[in-house]
């Protein structure tokens, strides 16, 4: 098996709220010894246009990050964009009709879009995100996480959750891949192989985004 390191939760600007462009994700995930990455911008694939386009080794994910009625639900794998405001049950769905790979990013963020151990518990997605360096009391809401997957037997995934691009990579899951393919890295992920690494992100590193934030309210 091949273990990849793979950042499977960063933004760029087609976010809206990212200082990070597609080109500055790829060059900063190469600098910091990563195997790959996942763009999962908000409600978002515009960066699909510009992957083929990169000159670059690194497995290179498109995702999504999704605004459902419940909160927000990450596709991973997907080449077209799932549409926003459904259900999180109907945007389940869609994700996995499309061969997606559905995760719920920072589920007890609850002021972030987290979903809640509820929702997590009636619907049962195919991974959990139990690390994010932009969670508040990182410590804690990991711990949390972690004992969620365990209790539903959920893969473990974790991601910087990256606005700019000195961030990326201060959390990864470490896959067990059977080759380095896209393909392979959902298969990994679904079955479990994956252990999950990182540290909180640096408060100045959060500030700077801030008035993207204010822009887009």
């Amino acid at each position: 098996m091949i273990p990849l390191k793979i950042d499977l939760h960063i933004h760029t600007t087609h976010s809206g709220d990212s200082l990070t462009t597609v080109k500055e994700a790829v060059e900063w995930a190469e600098r910091r010894g990563l195997d790959g990455i996942a763009i999962t911008d908000h409600n978002s694939v515009d960066a699909l246009e510009e992957i083929p386009r990169l000159n670059s080794g690194l497995l290179v994910l498109l995702g999504e990050e999704i605004d459902t009625r419940e909160g927000h639900l990450i596709a991973l794998g997907i080449n077209e964009k799932i549409p926003s405001g459904l259900s999180f049950s109907k945007t389940l769905g869609l994700i996995r009709q499309v061969g997606g790979l559905a995760v719920v990013p920072h589920p007890f963020d609850r002021l972030r879009g987290g979903v809640g151990p509820k929702v997590v518990r009636s619907f049962t997605p195919d991974a959990l995100e139990v690390v994010n360096s932009h969670s508040l009391f990182f410590g804690s809401k990991r711990d949390l996480g972690i004992s969620l997957a365990q209790e539903l037997g959920l893969p473990c995934v974790g991601g910087s959750d990256s606005h700019v691009p000195e961030t990326i990579g201060d959390a990864y899951t470490l896959v067990s891949c059977g080759r380095r393919s896209q393909d392979s890295v959902l298969k990994s992920i679904r079955g479990g192989r994956t252990q999950v690494f990182g540290s909180p992100t640096a408060v100045w590193h959060r500030l700077r985004t801030l008035p993207l934030v204010f822009n887009k309210v």
